[in-house]
């Protein structure tokens, strides 16, 4: 393990500080680090000494160099900096992303439960980095909610840890998949007609998605022994379909939601025993975005952390219609913000859902966090300033609300 303030170094003259342990998995442990150049945060995932380990840190380097080289930037997956060495350990440097999936659910349970603005957000996103990795040839083969982050800048949900990931040509794959999200031809592999492929990525994310609107997981209700009775008799109706159908009707939403429908379908199709008979990610990315979009709601933007704020309860109807008045505002708005960091662009819409409303993209998300707690309840012309974050993609299209 590496001591707080160790520096790890390239020969490129890139260095990295290690702050702290945030995590570790099967292969390596992973620190928050400093580019010690740029001063940015990153994450260090420093791999343990042994060719078993550097055959996955070798794994993992490839397939993003491959996606990355074939489908260019994918927002939906983690950011690989720089590849390097600590002595006899292999080392990969990637962009730092907080908070995890995990966390955000934990967060908004304490609420209730995560909305349906969420749970499409993270299939859309997670499904899209999926179809990445399988346009390539790769599949992920360990997806869950500890191995999907959120990203503060890009304001997506996306995939991390692909030391689990095998390219579909490969012969030998092993045990791969958590035990809640295990597809069947994994824990039976033999049986045919169900080799393992990109296939069991998409049963994970049926897993994923009934767990987030329901609060269970399939393994909860059925143990995963191969294909199901009904499946193995070449029957219509696999018995995961029921299973589905009885945990959807014990959510708290109306099945008369649209959205909530259209969830419910996307689920059964993925939770099918047969290969033949689940989607790809283009099937489920289609079927989900066939409705119309959803805003994020108040305790949405209160969970996602973003560089944008969003300043409620700031100004009235009548700075809004004196331009003279409200420049000078947005100056005002402008160098207070810039106390907590530099300020890339401040927008106050004068009509539409986000009129009276100030919007303020920071450069970093660490700046606009530290705003986000410093302004909120502050008083701003006799008014009581309340703060959220706001979403990168509403911003580029000014979907303002």
């Amino acid at each position: 393990m590496l001591e707080e303030g160790s520096l790890i170094g390239n020969q490129h003259g890139g260095a990295w500080k290690i702050i702290k342990k945030i995590g570790s998995g099967r292969c390596c442990q992973v620190y928050e680090g400093l580019d010690v150049v740029s001063k940015s945060q990153v994450a260090i995932k420093v791999y343990n000494e042994g060719l078993k380990f550097n055959c996955a840190h070798q794994r993992e380097f490839l397939l993003l160099k491959i996606v990355h080289e074939k489908c260019g930037e994918v927002t939906q997956l983690v950011r690989m900096l720089e590849s390097c060495c600590y002595g006899n350990q292999q080392v990969l440097i990637d962009e730092y992303l907080q908070p995890s999936l995990s966390v955000i659910i934990y967060t908004a349970k304490q609420q209730s439960h995560p909305s349906l603005f969420i749970i499409h957000k993270i299939i859309n996103d997670v499904a899209r980095g999926l179809s990445a990795l399988h346009l390539c040839g790769f599949v992920h083969a360990d997806l869950k909610p500890d191995n999907i982050q959120w990203s503060p800048k890009s304001g997506t949900f996306k995939l991390i840890d692909f030391g689990l990931s095998f390219n579909i040509l490969d012969k030998e794959i092993g045990l791969v998949q958590s035990s809640s999200y295990r597809a069947p031809e994994v824990v039976c592999p033999n049986q045919p007609g169900n080799v393992p492929n990109t296939a069991i990525d998409i049963w994970s994310l049926g897993v994923l998605a009934l767990y987030l609107v329901s609060e269970h997981k399939l393994t909860d209700y059925r143990k995963i022994q191969g294909l199901c009775a009904a499946c193995q008799g070449n029957e219509n109706k696999c018995e995961n379909t029921e299973v589905v159908e009885k945990l959807f009707q014990q959510t708290t939403w109306h099945d008369q939601n649209n959205l909530f429908k259209k969830l419910k379908e996307v689920v059964t199709q993925c939770l099918q025993c047969q290969i033949s008979r689940r989607p790809t990610c283009t099937d489920v990315i289609q079927q989900i975005n066939t409705l119309t979009s959803l805003n994020a709601g108040f305790l949405d933007l209160l969970i996602l952390p973003t560089c944008i704020l969003r300043l409620l309860n700031m100004l009235g109807d009548c700075e809004i219609k004196n331009e003279t008045e409200l420049s000078d505002i947005k100056d005002d708005i402008i160098e207070e913000c810039k106390k907590y960091g530099p300020v890339k662009d401040c927008i106050i819409p004068t009509d539409g859902p986000g009129i009276n409303k100030v919007y303020v993209y920071f450069t970093s998300h660490i700046d606009a966090a530290s705003a986000f707690t410093k302004l909120n309840g502050r008083t701003f012309n006799g008014r009581t300033v309340i703060t959220t974050y706001f979403l990168p993609a509403d911003f580029y299209t000014k979907n303002f609300f």
